[in-house]
């Protein structure tokens, strides 16, 4: 259900690019819900916890996207997220860091394809939106005529894309 535009088609014979299914997904993981309630006179009560993971990961892409969907863009940059057989849907692409240069506290680029420029080509795999784990407990309690309720849920191991702007091989 990735329905993407084609992009090898031939516009010579009329053709416009149509819709079709871009590629294929496969998810695992687990999930445990684990609960525990008792009443002591009037007074109820219940606590539960809950966690889970998945793992996500592109297991086809179609011949018509020419092997790689690329996603969201900013600032005339385009493929900041991909969809790319091996990897997780939609993961972020940038640029890998070698540290911070101590004359001007910017980031150290990695040139990735070894050409001396820093560009788009450099981009590559440097995270994703999916978490590790994701959890959250929930505790219960009523007393007659009043009750209470409490919960609290998170995740982690997820990554966050961070802006950073390049143009002319400078921030």
């Amino acid at each position: 259900d990735l329905i993407v535009t084609g992009a090898n088609l031939s516009y010579s014979a009329g053709n416009s690019a149509s819709p079709l299914n871009g590629g294929e997904i496969k998810n695992s993981g687990f999930e445990f819900d684990l609960g525990f309630r008792d009443k002591i006179g009037d007074f109820n009560y219940s606590v539960s916890a809950n966690l889970s993971s998945v793992n996500n990961e592109v297991t086809y892409v179609s011949e018509a996207v020419s092997g790689r969907i690329l996603g969201i863009g900013q600032n005339n940059l385009t493929g900041l997220t991909a969809f790319q057989t091996g990897y997780p849907s939609w993961y972020y692409r940038g640029w890998k860091t070698e540290g911070i240069n101590p004359d001007n506290g910017y980031p150290i680029l990695v040139d990735i394809n070894n050409d001396g420029m820093i560009n788009t080509n450099d981009q590559t795999y440097i995270g994703d939106s999916f978490a590790d784990f994701t959890y959250g407990v929930t505790v219960e309690a009523d007393y007659k005529n009043f009750d209470l309720k409490v919960f609290g849920s998170g995740s982690y191991g997820n990554d966050i894309w961070m802006w950073l702007y390049l143009q002319d091989n400078k921030y």
